[in-house]
């Protein structure tokens, strides 16, 4: 009987480690290059990553341009988003009309950021086109990272800069 419960208990631990966890998305898999929009790559690897329990998506070193996205879920399980360069949003105020944020994670549970990156929102140009403190009704410049429903999650070690 010990050498049965030896056997099985192996077998579940090999078992258990050989799952999709863990698996690692780049969006460079998906064609993002730096300096380059990866609106559409990012867009794709967070979809593939998402329907897998304890993945990573991974936005290695440089300076990418990122227009407005949305990050949604709810996904297979936990997820990471790992930034280790800079995303740079559109200089141009008129790509945010409407909307109130530029990176939106929604609907996530289990959600971790991290990585060392910066979101970078360009703001000093829309800041001098902004009329907010002389105006009553205008149009309110969307935030960099905006938490839609998220829950049980982790933000460490990224910056956000210069939002709009």
């Amino acid at each position: 009987m010990g050498k049965n419960f030896c056997i099985a208990t192996v077998s579940l631990l090999l078992l258990l480690t050989s799952t999709n966890a863990g698996q690692v998305f780049d969006v460079k898999s998906y064609g993002a290059q730096t300096n380059g929009d990866i609106t559409q790559a990012l867009t794709q690897a967070w979809k593939a990553a998402c329907a897998v329990a304890g993945s990573k998506v991974v936005i290695s070193t440089g300076i990418y341009k990122l227009g407005l996205v949305t990050l949604l879920g709810p996904c297979k399980g936990a997820i990471e988003f790992n930034l280790q360069g800079t995303l740079q949003a559109p200089s141009d105020i008129e790509s945010f009309k409407g909307k109130d944020g530029w990176v939106v994670f929604e609907s996530i549970d289990s959600l971790t950021v991290s990585g060392g990156g910066v979101f970078d929102g360009q703001g000093q140009m829309a800041w001098q086109k902004n009329n907010c403190a002389k105006k009553y009704n205008c149009d309110i410049l969307p935030i960099n990272i905006r938490y839609n429903f998220i829950t049980n999650s982790i933000v460490q070690d990224i910056t956000s800069k210069d939002s709009k």
